[in-house]
């Protein structure tokens, strides 16, 4: 007994204290450009990677923001002033993708890429399968063809042995992580094949605190967030991973670039091998299984103010914070003694701003354009753990007795006849008119930019210190659950998309409201027209418009 209790003990302190076979720095979308101060958020994360002694540092695409050869050289140099030892470096993986082919001078991928490995002194292709350390990576550019990626899944397969192996691939698979709705379904189907595979994508800019952006299904996906060094949006996006490979699991640990501080560092993500599907700790049923909803207080309190620029919604924050993935805010407004929901928000949860303290409560305002005076509505706020299990809901009546005063420059009940609608890609179709179905609705077919809705002609020249307020009623039938509503901003020499997420889901929405606040004073000469953009199958219909100008 004496003997297996040492024996026990032994394997335990063994697994407790086992070095990883490898640890790799994983980061994406470095948007570096030609400006050397776009490279200190890279810099942050290898010194991070450095501090962590990485023998593999992956770049999960969109290094630069544009093409440009100096952006790369800039990323090399600082590459080596963190790495000065040619001998002891790291090696290095990169996925070729987009943002590296914009404005190159021969408008082809191919002939970028081959640019990019050039000035970046990149030693592997765009496709390429390597060998680190008895692991198998396989490496995909982002304009892949289905023939190549499942041939490379092949030799990758037979490569492996019994270990698992690794793609790098920039555009996640579709339906994995978070907003990947636009993500190939011919790849995932493939994927899918390879339990043992795991893909690391990044792309979607998704916020590496956000624990949907590691998914299992039939196989494992992770995206790497972003470390945007072209337009620093917010510290809290600063954030890398370290991923540590020992024979019997996988280790994600997630770092602030700046102060090398591990977010949760007591519950890294932590890969069980040899893969289990059922057993998946990061699939969808044991994911909602092992979770526990956030709750409010029994006696939290929401409130809402009229304020200069909308109406302010305060709640307290629902415990325990950190599983909160979102709130979800209904607006509803009483007709004949009941309430019925018309628009529908998702806010996200403390891992937007993961970096500071929990806030005890929780501000966001919406636009004045969601309420007409003289109506009774109210608010519905649930809390939405990283499951998707929710806890009770919040309420609180909205007053609308005033709004600010505006100009109506716009109106029409029957947006389907009075407007314009047109369909097809960017760049193509564009003036292809489209036409409501016999069911009354615009059919946005599968991978097509959409349906865009051009208002009559209104002199916006002039009026870059106006505030326009764009209300739209929507119905949409969907497909898939993703889609993305768009006011677009359609100067020709600069166009500005302002996204506005559509909160769709499958089937039929009913009628949503959506609210667009813009200025023109970021972008003068342009002008103002509707798109819904959507990554699968969506039928539209467009119940009223009203534009206002404030």
């Amino acid at each position: 007994m004496k003997k297996f209790l040492f024996t026990l003990l032994s394997f335990s302190a063994l697994t407790l204290f086992a070095k990883p076979v490898f640890r790799a720095g994983i980061m994406s979308d470095t948007h570096v450009t030609s400006d050397p101060g776009s490279c200190s958020i890279l810099k942050d994360s290898l010194e991070l990677f450095k501090a962590h002694k990485v023998d593999l540092i992956v770049n999960a695409g969109d290094i630069a923001d544009i093409y440009d050869q100096q952006a790369y050289i800039n990323y090399r140099k600082t590459f080596n002033s963190v790495f000065p030892d040619a001998k002891t470096r790291p090696q290095e993986i990169f996925a070729y993708a987009y943002h590296d082919i914009i404005k190159h001078p021969a408008n082809d991928p191919w002939s970028a890429f081959k640019d990019v490995k050039k000035y970046l002194e990149i030693s592997h292709d765009p496709y390429d399968i390597i060998n680190f350390k008895g692991y198998t990576f396989v490496i995909y550019p982002q304009y892949h063809e289905p023939q190549k990626y499942r041939e490379l899944l092949d030799k990758a397969e037979k490569a492996r042995g019994n270990k698992p192996f690794f793609i790098i691939d920039h555009v996640p698979l579709h339906d994995t992580v978070v907003n990947s709705m636009n993500g190939n379904k011919a790849a995932k189907a493939l994927v899918e094949r390879h339990p043992d595979a795991i893909h690391i994508s990044g792309h979607i800019h998704s916020l590496l605190t956000n624990e949907r952006n590691i998914w299992q299904g039939k196989f494992t996906a992770v995206n790497a967030g972003f470390l945007h060094g072209s337009m620093r949006v917010k510290k809290s996006c600063d954030v890398a991973a370290i991923m540590e490979v020992y024979s019997n699991k996988i280790v994600f640990r997630r770092f602030f670039t700046d102060s090398k501080k591990e977010y949760k560092a007591d519950s890294p993500w932590s890969i069980p091998l040899p893969f289990d599907g059922n057993n998946a700790p990061y699939n969808a049923e044991n994911r909602l299984k092992n979770s526990v909803a956030p709750e409010f207080s029994a006696n939290a309190k929401a409130s809402a103010a009229s304020a200069e620029n909308g109406v302010v919604i305060t709640f307290p924050q629902a415990s325990p914070a950190e599983s909160v993935h979102q709130y979800d805010i209904e607006f509803q407004i009483e007709e004949n003694g009941k309430w019925r929901t018309f628009s529908r928000h998702k806010q996200p949860g403390h891992f937007f701003t993961a970096n500071k303290e929990i806030a005890p409560s929780y501000s966001c305002t919406f636009s004045h354009g969601y309420f007409d005076a003289g109506k009774s509505y109210r608010t519905k706020i649930t809390p939405v753990h990283f499951s998707g299990k929710t806890g009770a809901p919040l309420y609180t009546p909205v007053q609308t007795s005033s709004k600010p005063a505006a100009k109506v420059i716009f109106e029409s009940k029957d947006p389907m006849k009075e407007c314009i609608c047109r369909y097809g890609y960017i760049g193509k179709d564009a003036d292809k008119v489209h036409k409501a179905a016999e069911d009354g609705f615009y059919h946005v077919k599968e991978e097509k930019i959409g349906t865009r809705l051009y208002f009559p002609d209104y002199p916006w020249s002039g009026k870059e210190n106006a505030r326009f307020i764009f209300e739209l009623d929507i119905c949409h039938d969907a497909a898939d659950r993703s889609s993305l509503l768009i006011v677009r901003d359609d100067n020709p020499a600069n166009p500005i998309y302002i996204p506005v997420r559509c909160h769709t889901s499958l089937g039929s929405s009913g009628g949503i409201r959506y609210v667009v606040d813009y200025s023109l004073k970021r972008n003068p000469g342009g002008k103002l027209n509707l798109y819904i953009k959507n990554g699968g199958k969506l039928k539209v219909k467009f119940n009223y418009v009203r534009i206002e100008l404030y």
